[in-house]
């Protein structure tokens, strides 16, 4: 039985032994744009994921032996609002206002601890 790449997929997700280099996904051409899009993320999300960058970045300022808890924090309280709906646009803005203010807070120098 021979086995033939579904036409909907592009070729260079199946190279053969002897042409993988010619059919990478670094040399496909428009192919390659399909899962650029896939990718692609709103104004929303990408502030989401800015604010978290900025939690992360912030708990690296805090004494080492405390990291840990700013970091576990900014995961768990992210974590817990994963399963809001995305199109739930009101209360996705009002988390990130309120992240925003709690990243204040928290990066206050006088912050040494969470708990």
């Amino acid at each position: 039985m021979l086995f033939f790449p579904l036409p909907s997929l592009p070729n260079w997700l199946f190279p053969s032994a002897n042409n993988w280099r010619k059919l990478s996904p670094k040399r496909a051409g428009p192919e390659r744009s399909l899962f650029r899009v896939a990718m692609r993320l709103s104004g929303l999300q990408k502030e989401v994921l800015a604010l978290y960058r900025r939690c992360l970045r912030e708990s690296r300022k805090k004494p080492e032996s405390t990291r840990a808890h700013f970091e576990q924090f900014a995961r768990t309280e992210f974590t817990r609002n994963l399963a809001l709906d995305k199109r739930d646009f009101a209360a996705i803005e009002f988390l990130i206002r309120k992240g925003r203010r709690q990243l204040e807070t928290y990066a206050s120098p006088g912050i040494k601890d969470i708990h």
